[in-house]
Parts: C-alpha cells; structure tokens; sequence
C-alpha cells in the first residue's frame, strides 16, 4: 500500500458524537482520495467510541484503542507516532472541517512544500497569508495562535529530528514545544489563515487548567528556551509576551467569569501571577485601578453633599 501524503491525526477521549461528525465531515470533502489517512488515537474512551469508529471503518481510518488512558501527552505521542503520512496535521476532535477546507491544506503543502503549514482558521489579528523562516518571524506571524492544536501540520520527517520529545510533557503545550522545536531544523513555516474548519462541536468541559500558568508562564517558557538557544530576539519575546496578555489571557478571563458553567478552567492566583511576571503593567493597572475608585468616591461625595444643599 502506497504511503499516505497526509495524515490527519486526532487524538481522543470520551467525544463520540463529535468525532464522528469530524470524521464524516473529512470523508465528504472532494479531495479526500487514497493519499489521505485518518489516524484516531483512543485514549480508552467509555462512551462507545471504539463502536462508533468501527461502524465508519474504511482502509483510509486507522482506529487505535489505547488498553489503558495513558494520558494526554502520552496518547497525543502516540497518535504521531502511528501516523503514516509525508505530512502530519494534528486534529482536535470536535473541529469539523468546512467543505473544501482539504483542498486548501492540501494545495499549500503540494504548492509550497513547507516544513511546517498554520491553519489558524481566521484567528484574529493575523494575515490571511504569510510565510516565516525564522523564529521572529514565526512568533510574528502566528502569535499564540501556535498554541492551537488544529493549527499544526508538518513534515513527519521534521518531526523525527526531535531528540527528546518528552521535554514539552506536563506543560499542556507539547504541540508547541514540538512546532519550536521543528523550526530550528527546517526554519520553513506558512500561515494561511482562511476559515477552515466549523465552530466547536459543544463537549461537556472537562480536563481544565490554570489559564496563567499554562499560557502566562509555561507558553513564554517554551519561548524562552528559543531565545536562550539565540533562535528568538529579546525584543519578539517581550513583544509577544505583552500581545498573550492583552489579546488573549485578560479577555479569556473576562469571558470565563461571565460564564464560567461553560469552561473548566482555573483562574486562581491571576493577582499574583500578574505581580510576578508582568510588574511593570501590574503596578500601572494598580493605579489605575486605585484612581478610578478614589474618583467615584469624590463623585459620590460631592453629589451627596449637593442633594443635601
């Protein structure tokens, strides 16, 4: 059998219903032929996933039940590691594709040959097109977007370069890790930012993580290894540093507090965090802050003492 060109990689637990729209939703778009593999990594679902994927079986579905739930980063290795393809493009499960969205993936990678394509599926903030061939570059061109799962797909070749593939365990960040890493030895990345896939298929939450931690502290870690081995410039990470913050983690916050029955996120020790790592803003939104109030107060004192008048 003649070796897949793309591999479409999912990693997967307990999502029956919306990996079954995902999968269907690969087989109907028109340029999905012989040269596509799905590959489904089960982390020992128990919501009757294995039958499901088993009634869609075909020759282009790889089905892999994992005996036991090894974890996320263990089964999200895994799932690489099974693939087949020329090129890997990591899939979160409830992330259906848009029709003609393969078509797309697929005349980038066939055009263009890069090591690295980011589907960041109209991100906000960023060009509909770019392409990076050095960190700055990258950083540049993706921002935190590079975070996102679905976002990634490469060389498989690239990513068997890696030496230690273990590294960007527990950071909930493996796939960046791994993205950083592959762009030290094939520094040739490309953004196409066109909606590719559909909103989320709405999923109980489940999982959950410290917001500032993953994205404030383990993201810009990640980033920092890059600029101790003098890929990334001081100046991209402190840029980039500010753009997480501002663009991403504060109006995250915001939005799990207005709803927080719809994430598991945790939020715990933002004040802190934000004393730590950003000082400097900390201490001027602090000010903000306390001028705001002490000028409503005066406002309310003075139209305390008129009503009395």
């Amino acid at each position: 059998m003649a070796v897949p060109f793309l591999s479409i990689v999912i990693p997967t637990y307990n999502r029956r219903d919306a990996l079954v729209e995902l999968i269907n939703s690969i087989f109907t778009q028109d340029a999905f032929d012989e040269t596509i593999e799905i590959v489904v990594s089960d982390n020992c679902s128990t919501d009757g996933t294995c039958e499901a994927i088993k009634a869609l079986s075909t020759m282009r579905l790889k089905y892999i039940r994992r005996e036991r739930n090894m974890g996320a980063d263990d089964n999200f290795l895994c799932a690489i590691e099974d693939a087949s393809g020329i090129y890997v493009k990591l899939h979160n499960d409830n992330k259906p594709f848009m029709p003609g969205a393969l078509r797309q993936i697929l005349e980038e990678l066939n055009n263009n040959s890069p090591s690295i394509l980011l589907t960041t599926n109209g991100a906000r903030y960023l060009h509909t097109r770019a392409v990076a061939r050095t960190m700055d570059e990258l950083v540049e061109i993706v921002s935190y977007n590079c975070t996102w799962l679905s976002a990634i797909c490469f060389l498989k070749s690239v990513w068997l370069s890696i030496k230690d593939k273990n590294e960007g365990k527990s950071t909930f960040l493996i796939q960046t890790y791994f993205l950083f890493r592959m762009m030290e030895f094939a520094p040739f990345a490309i953004l196409n930012n066109r909606k590719l896939f559909s909103d989320i298929i709405p999923v109980e939450p489940k999982g959950g993580y410290n917001l500032f931690m993953v994205f404030g502290k383990n993201y810009l870690d990640l980033l920092w290894l890059e600029v101790d081995g003098k890929q990334l410039s001081h100046k991209s990470f402190y840029r980039e540093k500010n753009r997480v913050l501002f663009r991403y983690i504060l109006p995250m916050q915001l939005r799990i507090e207005r709803n927080p029955h719809q994430f598991v996120t945790d939020l715990r020790d933002s004040t802190k965090f934000l004393a730590k790592h950003y000082a400097a803003i900390y201490r001027l939104l602090y000010e903000i802050m306390y001028f705001l109030k002490k000028a409503i107060y005066l406002m309310k004192k003075h139209v305390s003492v008129d009503m009395k008048r």
